[in-house]
């Protein structure tokens, strides 16, 4: 038998799980990522800064999804080390 006691429980404890998931680090490639906010500032219209704001986060979202070579799986030398939440933050807003 399965007690509300045990059902506010659970739904905490995933709750906790779906939290700690976006607070997972990303490595970025400084490298790429200063030549991706170079094409930002390079923009001449709303437009296409969004456009290009968007394709950044998209690379940024999932190594599988980087297509610029933005993501370091790894860290080294060359990467900065951030949260994905600080990243993503203000798109949750």
């Amino acid at each position: 038998m399965i007690t509300d006691t045990h059902k506010t429980a659970t739904s905490s404890l995933f709750e906790k799980v779906a939290v700690s998931r976006t607070d997972t680090p990303l490595f970025i490639n400084k490298t790429k990522f200063i030549e991706a906010l170079q094409r930002l500032k390079m923009q001449n219209s709303l437009t296409k800064l969004r456009a290009e704001i968007l394709d950044l986060e998209s690379n940024l979202y999932n190594v599988k999804t980087d297509k610029i070579g933005v993501l370091n799986i790894h860290s080294n030398g060359d990467t900065l080390k951030i949260s994905k939440e600080q990243i993503f933050e203000m798109r949750m807003l």
